[in-house]
């Protein structure tokens, strides 16, 4: 119980590792979203296959924070899964990362 809620304390910016992982986060965040603007040029065509594993990298990495965030907060089952639904950051990280599943669920 010790450890998650270290890890908790953590993705929510607090403490030494906190600042850190929140500077790392942020890094991340605008990586993501040069890559993205990027591949959108036609001019940029000859690096898709850099912006697809820039994309594929940085939606595991939003991934694993949102289970980790949902996993390691305090209450019920249940609590967390109404946490997901109503929070605004977990409905926004919820709609960053469902689109790639999404396109990877549904062919073509």
């Amino acid at each position: 119980r010790r450890s998650r809620s270290k890890i908790h304390d953590v993705l929510e910016g607090k403490g030494p590792y906190g600042s850190s992982y929140s500077f790392f986060l942020t890094v991340v965040i605008l990586v993501n979203i040069a890559s993205f603007v990027l591949s959108t040029e036609q001019k940029m065509d000859d690096y898709r296959a850099v912006f697809d594993k820039v994309e594929i990298a940085t939606v595991c990495i939003f991934t694993i924070e949102y289970v980790l965030r949902f996993s390691t907060r305090g209450g019920t089952c249940l609590s967390r899964i109404r946490w997901m639904f109503t929070n605004f950051f977990s409905i926004v990280d919820l709609i960053s990362i469902l689109p790639f599943y999404v396109d990877l669920a549904i062919p073509g």
